[in-house]
């Protein structure tokens, strides 16, 4: 999975904040507000949040797009995910290093103890790019929405293009949840990768575009890297599959 460190690097996702409302309207200029849009939460499970991506393409609307990533929720949502992953990789650094205190220092062999250092170490240098990345919040905020909209966005497209999926016209048929988990990057938070299908004219596509996404506490679920094309090494519409007989065994159940 491509997209852990960036994350937590604030490559993509390690921003956020509300913007300043603009100036308000004089009344003698004889312009008229427009009305103010109404605030809409997240969607409320991957596969509402995978709808309401579908809606962007045909539209060609990287701003719609963005603001369903943490780019759009606002500083709460990268303290909501940017804590869970935290936490997580702390709780795994300090059990380690409680392991090794309890044997007396005297006790632990050279390995041993370069292990301790080293765990020390990672566990301060872990604290100091959390407060690092949490304090450029704000200046960051306006490059990485740019980049989604001037950069990733287009990237998207040129996946689409390069498919030979046709924004404006494929038609969603499939959204493959298999993959969400309860433990999604060792945080223990809810989330994973969705997979959307699609047809056109009819015919499937065997292009699908798939994004991480996880489900934030008092947000709701949110997109947590930039969405791309996976072509399935053919282009175009997918031949007539021929039917398969059902494996004797069922399939395990998928993770929780």
């Amino acid at each position: 999975m491509r997209l852990v460190l960036a994350i937590l690097a604030g490559a993509w996702i390690g921003v956020g904040c509300s913007e300043k409302e603009p100036a308000p309207v004089s009344k003698k200029s004889g312009l008229k507000l427009a009305p103010r849009p109404e605030k809409k939460s997240a969607p409320n499970s991957p596969e509402a949040l995978a709808r309401a991506f579908q809606k962007t393409p045909p539209t060609n609307n990287a701003e719609a797009m963005m603001m369903l990533s943490l780019l759009g929720h606002g500083t709460n949502a990268w303290i909501e995910f940017s804590r869970a992953t935290l936490q997580e990789r702390r709780r795994v650094i300090t059990g380690e290093l409680s392991r090794l205190e309890q044997k007396p220092r005297a006790e632990r062999n050279d390995s041993e103890q370069a292990r301790f250092f080293s765990l020390k170490m990672q566990l301060e240098n872990l604290e100091k790019t959390h407060a690092a990345s949490f304090n450029a919040l704000h200046g960051k905020l306006p490059v990485d929405r740019k980049r989604f909209k001037e950069v990733e966005y287009h990237a998207l497209q040129q996946g689409l293009q390069n498919a030979r999926m046709i924004q404006d016209t494929m038609k969603l048929v499939r959204i493959d949840s298999s993959r969400i988990t309860t433990n999604f990057l060792g945080a223990k938070l809810h989330g994973g990768e969705l997979e959307l299908s699609y047809e056109q004219d009819g015919q499937p596509l065997r292009g699908t575009i798939v994004f991480n996404c996880a489900n934030l506490r008092n947000i709701g679920w949110v997109i947590v890297d930039p969405p791309r094309v996976n072509p399935n090494e053919d282009f175009g519409p997918r031949p007539p599959q021929k039917k398969v007989e059902s494996e004797p065994f069922p399939a395990p159940d998928k993770e929780r």
